[in-house]
């Protein structure tokens, strides 16, 4: 059937509704519907991607929409995963191809990505990521890249983990700081999440940078 779709250009307002409504109708149990929301999701954040069928995943060529769309990504392929099973085509493979574009992501953001923010979400998305793509992998008898990942994960996380036992071994900081830490991290996520998905005035969107810069410089002190 022919895609319905809001006139003019391309916006991230469209996105959040898109991906609210997937997951609206994968909790109705009607997961091929929302695969179609989350298909659309990936066109409004991804502006050179046209494909609308599920079956493809968009090329990664803007960093800025990485957070966003790693989370797509990842109801998607929760979604294929579940459609598998009644589906005739058994995409379980397009639900492991959606998992390895996650972890391309995931592989991205933590070698460009300056923000502890940033890393800190990644952390806890790429948990669950990789026990579903090691899953997925499983069940296709696929044990070298289920392997492959499992190590992956694992290096990830003993990586991330030693990196900041050394950095609290040289600072000593009072358990006090390190929740005013947590806060500024949380406060620092939902301005990046703002900004992304506001079409604000300027005026609203420079005040917005601004107090993501005075956080930022402010745990610098």
């Amino acid at each position: 059937h022919k895609q319905k779709s809001f006139p003019g250009a391309k916006h991230p307002q469209f996105a959040r509704f898109y991906q609210a409504m997937g997951q609206w109708y994968q909790a109705q149990g009607a997961t091929e519907k929302a695969l179609d929301f989350y298909q659309r999701t990936i066109l409004q954040l991804v502006p050179d991607f046209s494909e609308k069928h599920f079956s493809a995943n968009p090329p990664l060529t803007n960093p800025n929409t990485y957070l966003p769309l790693l989370e797509v990504l990842h109801q998607k392929m929760k979604a294929l995963r579940d459609l598998a099973p009644e589906h005739p085509t058994n995409p379980e493979h397009l639900a492991l191809a959606t998992g390895d574009l996650a972890v391309q992501i995931i592989d991205s953001i933590r070698l460009t990505y300056a923000g502890e923010t940033d890393k800190q979400f990644l952390l806890a998305q790429s948990y669950v990521i990789f026990d579903q793509s090691i899953e997925l992998a499983l069940r296709r008898g696929d044990c070298e890249k289920a392997f492959y990942l499992s190590e992956k994960s694992r290096a990830i996380v003993l990586y991330e983990a030693l990196k900041v036992k050394e950095a609290m071994s040289y600072s000593n900081l009072p358990d006090s700081v390190m929740i005013e830490k947590k806060e500024l991290e949380k406060q620092l996520r939902e301005i990046e999440l703002k900004l992304f998905y506001t079409q604000k005035e300027e005026k609203d969107r420079e005040e917005l940078k601004t107090k993501k810069y005075s956080l930022n410089e402010f745990w610098k002190l």
